[in-house]
């Protein structure tokens, strides 16, 4: 790659991203920079988006040989293997902290405590109990629609981590991974790449479009989380971030959820909203979502220039 510094340096960036959030070894060597720390989060959706892949594809080939149920657990399982259970581990240490401290200090500090204990071992029986539930049902009605339900849930909810970076300040003075990660805002051609790499994710669900709006309540899910973090700590932590993810793709889960019970008419309202909306903005929402292949293509120029 020494003929394309460009590309050299975004690969090298995608890879900071692609080690930090997984547990997959690369064959390459990667060169850290207070520079590429900072820009590299912007491939975290990137790297939401190809795990998410590798997920359903493990649900697609578990679900034609063993019955869904089994198949579900295979892909969430197969998703903790990968991530080396990084969010989930987030998840637990903020319910415990949250629960536990009653100062600032306090919680930071149950934070930073590598054990479980109850408020975190609740939660992670709850969400991970939830997000079974919630996809066996999408997968009893239809396997495209979890499967593509669960490419856009993963995606967007690491895009919402992202976004609570760029919004909200970071509450340890020192000691953690993710300060480096998180000291500047993102140039907007990152900003950009993140979004469309969000709009990409929407794809698998190109039959089943009202999904996509799964993403509001997560998203007024993450501006909540933001201000009591704000409240109680002063801002957001590595552990926090990861909580959001799992509580964000959950809640995306539950409205597709919703949106499949038969006696509901969630999905006939929508429907009729948007048949409504000066026009066609539904329609325009489906064009644009099938152009996101070529504005990655676009960003990618910008990038490597």
């Amino acid at each position: 790659m020494g003929f394309f510094p460009g590309l050299q340096r975004e690969w090298n960036r995608f890879l900071i991203s692609w080690t930090f959030y997984t547990r997959i070894p690369v064959p390459f060597s990667i060169q850290f920079s207070p520079e590429d720390l900072q820009r590299s989060r912007a491939y975290f959706p990137l790297v939401g988006l190809i795990l998410s892949c590798l997920c359903a594809t493990m649900f697609g080939v578990a679900a034609v040989l063993l019955p869904v149920a089994i198949a579900v657990l295979l892909s969430m399982a197969f998703s903790i293997w990968l991530t080396g259970a990084f969010h989930e581990d987030g998840l637990a240490d903020s319910m415990d902290a949250l629960g536990g401290g009653w100062s600032r200090e306090q919680i930071l500090a149950i934070m930073k405590d590598s054990r479980i204990g109850t408020f975190g071992t609740v939660a992670l029986i709850l969400v991970l109990g939830l997000k079974f539930t919630a996809g066996f049902s999408l997968a009893s009605e239809s396997v495209y629609a979890y499967a593509g339900t669960l490419v856009f849930a993963h995606t967007a909810s690491r895009y919402l981590a992202s976004w609570v970076v760029e919004a909200a300040p970071y509450a340890r003075d020192q000691g953690s991974k993710v300060k480096p990660m998180a000291s500047t805002p993102l140039p907007s051609k990152y900003r950009l790449l993140a979004l469309t790499t969000l709009c990409a994710s929407c794809l698998p669900l190109i039959d089943a479009p009202l999904v996509i709006l799964g993403f509001l309540p997560a998203a007024l899910f993450s501006l909540y989380w933001v201000r009591f973090l704000e409240k109680w700590i002063g801002g957001y932590t590595g552990d926090a971030l990861g909580a959001l993810q799992q509580y964000t793709e959950l809640i995306i889960y539950l409205f597709a959820v919703a949106l499949t019970m038969p006696e509901n008419s969630l999905d006939a309202m929508l429907s009729t909203k948007l048949e409504t909306m000066p026009g066609n903005l539904f329609e325009s929402a489906r064009s644009l979502l099938q152009t996101a292949p070529g504005t990655l293509l676009e960003i990618a120029k910008s990038l490597l220039q």
